[in-house]
């Protein structure tokens, strides 16, 4: 793994942490799942995408639907 890069393992470290923590900071985040900023940063801009990309397909079939 490149340097920066982020891997499934730290997403899923990520999500994990996400969900036991009520508030929390970047930072906070990042040394708890032992991460570099930079790692942190994508990690989190990765969730957000994956989980809009899921909604936008989610939304297609049904705007197809309405449609026909």
């Amino acid at each position: 793994m490149k340097d920066g890069e982020i891997s499934e393992t730290m997403v899923l470290s990520l999500v994990r942490y996400i969900c036991r923590q009520k508030t929390f900071t970047e930072s906070e985040m990042g040394n708890e799942l032992n991460l570099e900023p930079n790692q942190t940063a994508k990690a989190i801009c990765f969730l957000l995408a994956n989980n809009l990309v899921r909604k936008k397909m989610h939304e297609v079939p049904l705007f197809v639907r309405e449609r026909q």
